[in-house]
Order: structure tokens, then sequence, then C-alpha cells
């Protein structure tokens, strides 16, 4: 049961603490397997597993920035997400931040779902045999001209996963050794390692480095990596827009919307004057951006019915929300307050928050690709032109929002 309840701690801290396995983690021999496939210019990973029994993986995987970049739509999840309310019937919840600065994406798979369903076991662990169960994709776009190595794709570390990988198994104190990560390169590479070396692929800040780590961590700061500054304290309501001259919102698309937000004090820019209308943001940093935008009361309060709010700034804006029927968990009481938001959460909570009508999502191109739960959000905030698609057709429910898109689609909300 120690095992269970590191594990479960783990989740509940998502991305502020990793899952140590003990002196004694029996050594494995390639229970996480990496394959990559080339076609053109798109490199496609899938990451699978066999012969485990887990509740948590998180693996760090190094990308040569040089040759490759992630692409829009990183992850695709290959597993039924779980869902406490929309979709019970799933087993896996997952979350990425990409640190591109380093070349490294960093994993969160969970177990998490009905114990003694389908798919897991009484105790909430998921068993992969010896047929590989694949959990996700990866996508990569190959730059103009470059060549792929044997080592284009490798483990990355972090100070909390020296070896690149942390599995939470059931039958022993965990694995955390690289030898649990087999990594096929296949046909995707033309020759051996690459001419000098790719960099360790270190996610976050290095032991003695003088850079920050982790994302920020006010209600509406954003990204993954970098920097750990709060955003400045919020533009009273009584501001005329435009009073704040962010230096990198001059010519973006979303400026009218960013000052209008401002104005109002739903949100905030940081202490450098930007506002970063291109960085991610978290499900609480949305969380409390709604909060505000619909002035909601806020108890005093860090106490919180999910457990992996209780105690943190989040904790009276994501109840705020909670209460009024605008959000619900990930599943296990958690909330999952530090994992990006995407546009299909996005759009479905902003639906509901906006009492939309139903609408018909079923017009976009990988419509398919949309969570059953989130298909009437998406298909309503389309039909009140809060969210559009993409030039390709797309809706790209899976990808990030961004600080920028989360403005408009804010403003749009409010009328």
């Amino acid at each position: 049961m120690k095992k269970r309840w590191a594990a479960r701690l783990l989740c509940a801290a998502m991305s502020l603490c990793a899952l140590t396995a003990g002196a004694g983690a029996a050594p494995a021999d390639g229970v996480v397997t990496l394959k990559a496939d080339r076609a053109g210019q798109e490199l496609a990973v899938t990451l699978g597993v066999n012969d485990v029994t887990f509740n948590v993986i998180e693996l760090y995987v190094a990308y040569d920035k040089t040759r490759l970049t992630p692409s829009p739509e990183l992850t695709e999840y290959l597993q039924p997400a779980y869902d406490a309310f929309m979709s019970p019937e799933g087993w896996m919840t997952g979350s990425e931040a990409v640190d591109a600065e380093n070349g490294v994406v960093r994993y969160l798979l969970m177990a998490q779902g009905e114990a003694g369903g389908s798919a897991l076991d009484s105790e909430g662990f998921f068993t992969a045999g010896s047929t590989e169960v694949k959990l996700l994709r990866m996508r990569f776009t190959v730059k103009d001209g470059a060549a792929l190595y044997a080592d284009s794709i490798k483990l990355g570390k972090s100070a909390g996963a020296v070896n690149g990988v942390v599995i939470a198994t059931k039958d022993d104190d965990g694995i955390d050794n690289a030898g649990a990560v087999r990594i096929d390169m296949g046909a995707a590479a033309e020759s051996g390692l690459t001419p000098g070396g790719t960099g360790e692929g270190y996610f976050g800040k290095k032991p003695g480095a003088d850079t920050g780590d982790g994302s920020g961590s006010g209600p509406s700061g954003g990204g993954t990596g970098g920097s750990t500054e709060k955003p400045s304290d919020p533009v009273k309501p009584n501001d005329p827009a435009g009073a704040v001259n962010f230096s990198d919102t001059g010519s973006h698309w979303a400026k009218s919307s960013i000052e209008t937000l401002v104005s109002r004090g739903i949100v905030n820019g940081y202490a450098d004057g930007t506002f970063r209308p291109e960085a991610s943001l978290t499900r609480a940093e949305f969380a409390a951006v709604l909060a505000r935008a619909k002035d909601l009361k806020l108890e005093d309060t860090k106490e919180s019915v999910f457990t992996d709010c209780a105690g943190t700034w989040s904790a009276k804006y994501v109840n705020a929300v909670y209460q009024a029927g605008y959000v619900n968990g990930t599943g296990g009481s958690l909330f999952s307050p530090d994992k990006n938001i995407t546009r299909e959460e996005i759009v479905t909570i902003i639906a509901r928050a906006g009492s939309l009508p139903a609408g018909d999502a079923s017009a976009f191109s990988d419509a398919p690709q949309i969570s059953p739960w989130a298909a009437a959000g998406v298909g309503a905030a389309s039909k009140a032109g809060i969210v559009n698609g993409y030039p390709d057709g797309t809706f790209r429910p899976k990808a990030d929002v961004l600080r920028g898109e989360m403005a408009k689609m804010v403003v749009t909300m409010l009328g």
C-alpha cells in the first residue's frame, strides 16, 4: 500500500514532484518502448508498454531540437481518457510539458478510473501483458534538410528523475532505471549517433544553473519551463483599456481582447512588462480567469474538494468555478491544476459558463478526435462564434490553449 500512497502523491503533485523508486527497485528491460516512424517531414513516436503492472509513469523524452520541432498537436493519447462525469469508462489520464529550450517533453501518465472496472484491478492498477499496449503517439516536424540519427530521440532527465523514467508498479518498489525504456528509431534514423551528440536533454533547471524551472504559479501565469516569476498584480478594473502597454502584444491579433480583460481586472501581465500571448495556461490559471470574469464569490480558504488543490493559491478559484457548475475534476478527487488546459476542455467550460445552446462539432475534419464528453461544448462554442477551426478544417481538440486565444474566447463569451 505504500507504493499506492506514494503514487497518488505524485498524481496530486502533478508537475511539482516526482516519485523515486526505492534502492531495491528491480531492473527492467524494455517495459516501455518508444518506436519512431517517419513519413516525409513528420516523425511519429509511439509509446507502448508491456509486461508491467503500474498506476503512474513519468517519462522524459529528449529530442534533437536542431533537427526536430514538436508539432502543434504534439500528443495523441491512444487509450480511453477517464473523466468521472463525462467518460467514467476510461482508465487513463495524461499530461505533457514541453521544455523547448532544452528539447525535452515530460509525460505524466496515470491509471485513473473505476477500480475493479474493465481496465483496472481492485487497487486501481493497469496491467500490460506480453502484448504491447500503446499509450500515446507524439509527433514532430523534421526541419528542412535535417537528417535523423539514432540519438535524435532519447531519454531526457530531470532533478526528480535522473534516469529519465519513473514507474510506480504494484509488485515491487518501482522502476527508475534507464533500462526500462527501449528506443527504436528503426528506419527513421539515417545513420548512427549524431556527430557531436545532442546534449543531456535535461528538463528545466540543471543543478547549479541560474535559470528558473517549472510553470508560472500565479493566477494567470502561463507556459511550462522557463521563468518561475509570477504575474504582476491585476490591473485595477477602472483602468482604461490600453493603459498597460505590454511589450509583446503590439501587433498581436488578440491585442484588443487582452486589453479588454486587463481593463476589467480579469487578467494581468508579468513583472517584466510582457503578457506572453503565445504561452499556454493551466487548468488552475483558467479557473482564476473564469472566476473573475463571472464575478464569482471567493472564499478566503486553501481548503478544496480536490486533493491536489488543497493548500494552493488556486483553491479558492477552483472551488468557486466548481460550485458554480462550470468545471469538473479529472477523476479520483483530482483537478489536475497544473496540467495545461486543452481546446476541448476550455470550450466545454465556457459553454457551461455561458449557458450556450448545444451545437454540432461534426463539421471539423478531426471531429472523431474530439472526446465524446466535449463534442456538445465544442459545437456550442463554434456555433456561438467563440472558437473557430484552423484553415485546414481541423479543431485540434487536444492542443493547448494559448493566453491570447483564451483572452479572445473569454471576451466573446462576455459579449
